[in-house]
């Protein structure tokens, strides 16, 4: 996460991906420095959800004017991977 969030939603939006495929990531946050969206898919761990994972990297790839970011709890802490930065 970069900056101050100025404003965040929980599941606003759902995306599509494909013909009769979407996918609705958790938070919707917009970052005051840029006023920048950022898509955030929060997991206490991913392996638990590779369907989930699949779909948020294509939502990255198919939705590039957004940020989108995994967050995982890992390690006794709050871990971000930035899927199209």
């Amino acid at each position: 996460m970069r900056g101050e969030i100025i404003r965040w939603d929980y599941e606003p939006v759902k995306l599509r991906l494909a013909k009769g495929t979407y996918y609705s990531p958790d938070f919707r946050v917009q970052i005051s420095a840029t006023g920048e969206i950022e898509y955030h898919e929060v997991k206490g761990c991913w392996k638990k959800y590779p369907a989930s994972r699949v779909k948020f990297k294509v939502a990255a790839e198919t939705h590039a004017l957004y940020r989108f970011v995994g967050v995982e709890w890992r390690d006794k802490a709050w871990k971000y991977e930035y899927f199209n930065d």
